[in-house]
This record gives structure tokens, sequence and C-alpha cells, in this order.
């Protein structure tokens, strides 16, 4: 007997005077006990509302149109919320995408623990700390995360942290929607190794939601590949990776190059490197990149020099951080540049002293004309004309209370003089641009409302 039983599964957002939009059309698959498996499919596809659904924890305007989804026998989906509470508790359970927002910023993880263990009960008083440590040891975290806040955790900790809330209800199935969004390559890895190892040792099924088709390939048994609410393979990762059967699965596949070729190509991007012997074009040439902008050159070069950053001690008795030590560098315009490391190396820092969300503590940063290091509050708005930041995790970049109409509003009245109907064509033009399409209908949702992708 299947673990978990899916059948005609429908998912449908119903947002108050707007038409409904399905998410999940149909959708039917077994899970047996221990398997892990993959769902896999571009942003929009319909992932995490699946993953949601079949934990229950989807919530309105999503709403399920119709299907069943037995767990262990029981339809979970026709179940009042008291006797969901009774099946979570041993039963399923559901790692958010983002650590950072489904942790509440002003309580300290063993208050999460605790919340958990009072709320199912099946944590005596007396052994609520001992069960908090053993279940953080399991995520590889030292004892010393209890004490601590959300915010005072890197992103790899505070999903590791997620992940041992999920096993303190010692579920038997496990969807992880993903687990590694947002995180380095090296704690993806760590992640990923922590989560394959768990599902052994403490025998549950698994779900592991993610766009990204390699990890699921190399961490899974079987996947299934959604598009536009459908499942349309299901099959051993394998037969995926060698043999696949539907052209989307093909089309995921066809663009993961390989990063040891001269050259990786993009279908529907022509190479950015010309072939042997052929003269470049005049629009991609140098001389041409830099037309119409003689005179701007240099006020557009970055010049990092000699650039620390300390921050004073965390806690008494702690040692300060040094973030970022004695670093310099040159970018030209027109060049791009990329800048890795381990999390904690100070990536993220040294983007913030060079867009002016900081300041370092040594050293100097020029942009042109402007010393970003010593930057005057009257001159940030004609720095950030300029010079603007992707920041890492767009859950806490965009203000959840507000549209993403009036999120983009903001900064086309702060940099520009459009105003009114104006302003809101320039909105749509860039929700457009980004493929965010039909606009008006992407305009008037919450940032909650959209994929992982889409924010």
């Amino acid at each position: 007997m299947s673990l978990l039983t899916v059948r005609d599964l429908s998912v449908d957002y119903a947002p108050s005077g707007s038409p409904t939009v399905p998410a999940v059309r149909g959708v039917s698959f077994d899970l047996a006990q221990g398997e892990f498996v993959g769902l896999v499919g571009e942003s929009g596809s319909g992932k995490s509302t699946l993953g949601l659904a079949i934990t229950r924890l989807a919530k309105a305007p999503a709403r399920i149109g119709g299907g069943s989804i037995l767990f262990d026998g029981t339809d979970i989906a026709a179940l009042s919320a008291e006797g969901l509470r009774s099946q979570r508790q041993g039963g399923f359970a559901m790692v958010p995408q983002s650590g950072m927002n489904s942790l509440n910023p002003v309580r300290t993880v063993r208050d999460h623990f605790y919340d958990i263990f009072r709320a199912h009960g099946h944590v005596t008083v007396h052994d609520r700390l001992q069960r908090a440590k053993e279940l953080v040891g399991k995520v590889e975290l030292p004892v010393s995360v209890l004490d601590r806040y959300p915010g005072e955790l890197s992103g790899g900790m505070r999903q590791r942290a997620t992940i041992a809330l999920a096993l303190s209800l010692e579920p038997r199935l496990m969807v992880f929607d993903e687990p590694t969004t947002a995180l380095d390559v090296l704690v993806q890895q760590a992640v990923m190794a922590t989560i394959r190892q768990l599902q052994k040792s403490e025998h549950f099924t698994a779900i592991l939601i993610s766009h990204d088709l390699g990890i699921v390939l190399e961490t899974t048994e079987r996947v299934m590949v959604m598009h536009e609410g459908e499942i349309v393979e299901d099959a051993p990762s394998r037969d995926i990776l060698t043999r696949p059967q539907h052209a989307y699965t093909r089309m995921l596949l066809s663009h993961y190059g390989d990063p040891r070729a001269d050259v990786v190509t993009v279908p529907g991007l022509e190479s950015r490197v010309p072939a042997a012997g052929s003269a470049p074009k005049p629009d991609r040439s140098p001389t041409a990149r830099s037309s119409g902008r003689e005179g701007r050159a240099a006020l557009e070069t970055l010049i990092v020099e000699s650039v620390s950053k300390v921050y004073p001690r965390p806690r008494r008795g702690e040692q300060p951080v040094r973030a970022v030590d004695n670093v310099s560098f040159r970018l030209e315009p027109g060049q791009s540049m990329a800048l890795v490391g381990a999390s904690g190396s100070g990536k993220s820092t040294i983007a913030k002293l060079i867009t002016g969300v900081e300041h370092p503590t040594a050293g100097s940063i020029v942009f042109g004309d402007l010393r970003v290091d010593a930057i005057r509050r009257r001159d940030l708005k004609r720095l950030h004309r300029e010079v603007q930041m992707v920041f890492q995790d767009p859950y806490t970049a965009l203000n959840p209370l507000h549209t993403v109409e009036y999120i983009l509003t903001r900064p086309v009245h702060n940099f520009s003089a459009l105003r009114g109907n104006d302003a809101r064509r320039r909105v749509l033009e860039l929700l457009d641009t980004v493929g965010l399409s039909p606009v008006e209908q992407f305009a008037a949702k919450l940032p909650h409302q959209l994929s992982g992708g889409q924010r």
C-alpha cells in the first residue's frame, strides 16, 4: 500500500474580484514508504502549490478544486483543522522555501521548538530542552543556536533549523520546497547532504521540490516533471537524464550546458563568442558599446581600494567580526565580474558597501566622481540612480503588505519625473521586460501570491 496516493488533484487560485487561475490540474501519483522523489519545473509551474496542497498548508486564495489526497489511507483533503493536527504529528511536514520567512524573528529557535511541542503535546515539559538539543544535533547545528534569533543565523543555519523543526513532528513524509534557495553552492551541497543522510537515518519518504534539475537528478531516485500545472513525465532519475520522453523535459535538460566547454549555448540566445576567424560584429565591439557614452566612461568606473568592514562584537564576550579585510579591485565600464566564495566570506557585505547601504571601516570606494565610502545623504539618490542591487532573498526585499505595482511605482517616482498614467505604463513595461505577463494580473498581486522565481 502506498504511503501517499494523489488522484485527480486540482488547485485553483480564486482571488476576490479576479478570475480564477488554475495552478494544479488533474495531478495523480503514488509514493511508497521510503521513496525520495524529485518534483521539478520552471517558476509558476505549480510545484510549490502542489507541495502546499498535499501537506494541507495552502491558504486562501488557493483552494482545492477537486480530487483526493490519501495519506496512509486517510483522505486528508477532507479533514477538519483538528483532524489535520492529529495527522501532522507522526504524519507529514513541510520545509518551506525561505528559512527567514518561516521563522518568527522575535522568538528564539528554542521558542519555536517549544511552540511545536506544546501544540502537539508529544513531548513532556521535562523532556523539551533535551529533545530540542537532539534535533539541532541531527541537522549538525551547535546547541548554542537554541538561544539565537533567526536574524542572528546564516542562511544555511536557518534552513537547517527549519528542517529540525519539521523533524520534531517525527513525520513519515517530508516535503522540501526549494531548500537551497538563496544559499551559495558550498552551503547548498552541505544542506543537501544533510537531507540525504536524514532521509536514510530517519526513514521518512521525501519529496524534493526544485527548479534545479541538476540537484534533483543527483539527489533523488525518481523525478516528476511539472509543466503548467500538470505532471508531464514521471520516471526514474536515470531515465529522465538519459531517455527523457516529454518535449518539456528535453527542453529543461537542454538548458544545462557543460561549464568546461569553450562555448556554452542556451537555446534562443545568440552565442557571445564569435566563430574562429570571424570578425566581431560592429554592435558588439568595445567602440560600439561606448558609443554615445563619451564623457561618462570615467564616471562609471568603480574603484575599490583597501576596503575593510568590521562589525562590533555581536554578544558580550565575543570578538568583533571582520567581514571584509583589505579588498581591492577595479571595474571598468561595460565589464562584468563575478564575486564568489563560501557563506560568510564577505560577498554580500562588499555589495552593500559599493551600493552605499553600509559604510566601510577603512579604505575607499569611488564611483565616477562620488566617494561612496564617505557619501553624503543628499548624494545618495544620484548614486542609486546609477548603482542598484538585486538582493539575495526576494521574500525579505519585498514588502508583503503592498502589491507589485505599488512596490515598483516607488522607485519610478523616486528616480524619474514620471507620474500618474506615465508611471503606471513604466511599471507595466518593467514587468513585461522580466517576463511577468499578463502584466495587469501580476501588477495586482501581493508578493506571497507569486512563485519563488516570479518574486
